[in-house]
């Protein structure tokens, strides 16, 4: 089994788009209402952050979480420090590594981490 995708669930897609597209990711899909994105152009085959536009009650924008790996993250923290990303939990180092994480325009949470 291989990991393909995680959906967030946005209440307006075009800004949800851009807010990701400013984070570095890149549009693998682009259906209008569906989007599926990639954080390197070489990987097509996933995994996948795809942004759904909210259509039902059960799929409530602001409730996911999502945990991305990284091997800089002091570098991602300046970056997004200095352009308007809300950071919601500060670089902080614990025994197991670096930790940061933000909040997308509708407080879905992405935290960093590099191990």
């Amino acid at each position: 089994m291989k990991l393909r995708s995680v959906v967030f669930y946005v209440s307006n897609i075009e800004i949800s788009k851009r807010f990701y597209l400013k984070l570095g990711f890149e549009i693998n899909r682009d259906d209008g209402k569906y989007i599926e994105l990639i954080t390197d152009n070489k990987c097509k085959s996933g995994p996948f952050l795809d942004l759904s536009e909210s259509n039902s009650q059960q799929k409530q924008p602001g409730k996911q979480i999502c945990c991305i790996d990284t091997k800089e993250i002091d570098k991602l923290f300046r970056k997004y420090s200095t352009i308007s990303v809300r950071i919601s939990s500060k670089l902080i180092e614990k025994t197991w590594g670096k930790t940061f994480s933000i909040k997308d325009p509708d407080g879905n949470t992405i935290e960093f981490i590099q191990q």
